[in-house]
């Protein structure tokens, strides 16, 4: 088992996978050609997610923080042999992709009347603060083949508007935690597709539950999602 593929290795069958998008495109020049989650429509899809009601309150997003390296390590060896996708690989640094994506998802949702890039920010702006806790991809090499695998992690943060101290109350702090695998093949698919998902689907849930918070409406009371929802009644699910 020890003749496994290398890095570079990962890195073909994941160019290979984008040629193969590419080419299913009609191959023309454009975002899909590159390996960039933010412009590449055949890795990434933004979620369609629309604001239940309206917001009256802008956001300054905070630059991502990348607290991978304080992953813990995992608590036991894989049984078959796993090369992880080269970060190199990537047009852009992954934090500056994700970063995109969620000050994109914001907009686009209606969630925020505005992205505030003032820095300092104002005091009445909210503070987006997200932290990316992990994201990895592998190759694993099974004896009847191949299959990828991914995990995520990601934190989404949100401080209320500055108290006279300068202080900020935490409104909402949510985690979005995510693995996928495929199934064992000749040709999985490739790892920034089930990164692409994986953040599609995080970030759709991210939406939703600030909607629900009503952390950006100040005239409505801020909903704690931590606390346990009630069950509805006998009567009531009827």
């Amino acid at each position: 088992m020890g003749g496994g593929i290398g890095s570079r290795g990962v890195a073909r069958l994941a160019l290979a996978g984008l040629a193969l998008l590419s080419s299913m495109s009609g191959g023309c020049a454009s975002g899909n050609d590159v390996l960039d989650l933010s412009v590449n429509d055949q890795l990434y899809r933004a979620p369609r997610y629309r604001a239940r009601l309206p917001v009256d309150r802008a956001v300054f997003v905070a630059p991502i923080a990348d607290l991978r390296d304080q992953r813990p390590a995992d608590a036991s060896a894989p049984i078959w042999p796993r090369r992880p996708m080269p970060e190199e690989l990537w047009a852009r640094p992954v934090p500056e992709m994700i970063d995109d994506l969620l000050r994109d998802a914001l907009l686009q949702s209606e969630l925020v009347t505005a992205i505030d890039d003032a820095v300092p920010p104002k005091s009445e702006t909210l503070l987006v603060t997200p932290r990316l806790l992990d994201l990895r991809g592998f190759l694993e090499e099974q004896p009847t083949g191949r299959c990828t695998l991914a995990t995520l992690a990601l934190q989404v943060i949100v401080l209320g508007p500055a108290a006279a101290d300068g202080t900020r109350a935490t409104l909402f702090d949510r985690s979005y935690e995510q693995s996928v695998g495929t199934q064992v093949s000749r040709a999985p698919l490739p790892i920034p597709e089930l990164y692409g998902r994986m953040l599609h689907d995080a970030l759709a849930r991210a939406l939703a539950e600030l909607d629900r918070s009503n952390v950006t409406r100040s005239g409505l009371p801020l909903v704690d999602l931590s606390a346990p929802q009630a069950k509805p009644t006998a009567s009531q699910a009827k």
